[in-house]
């Protein structure tokens, strides 16, 4: 059932679809979905490839609403987390809100505050 889908598995499937360049919609939301209900599960770089896989598919079409909320969830638990993020981490969700071009300034007051303290 839904409730087996493993953070890293998530994060694995949209970053497979994000190297080989596959738009599969309904899986990214279905991905997305699964994501939403366990954000706060996913490890550092689980959750920085995971924007960064979003980020490059929306760059290959329109995702809608889905990407956005991932990006507004993820924002919300980076925020509350940060210190938990290493430097490439940091780095890479950077990317990838600017690359979907997902704009929460708080964020980046956040991530460059931990990046050079």
């Amino acid at each position: 059932g839904d409730g087996d889908a493993q953070p890293q598995s998530l994060s694995n499937v949209v970053w497979s679809l994000a190297t080989l360049r596959l738009m599969d919609k309904w899986l990214i939301q279905k991905v997305a979905s699964l994501a939403l209900s366990s954000i706060s599960a996913f490890k550092p770089f689980e959750l920085s490839t995971m924007l960064w896989a979003f980020a490059k598919l929306g760059t290959m079409d329109n995702l809608g609403g889905c990407v956005k909320t991932i990006f507004h969830s993820s924002a919300t638990h980076m925020m509350r987390n940060v210190d938990n993020f290493g430097f490439r981490c940091l780095a890479t969700t950077a990317w990838a809100f600017a690359t979907a071009r997902q704009h929460h300034a708080r964020l980046f007051r956040v991530l460059a505050a931990q990046m050079w303290p």
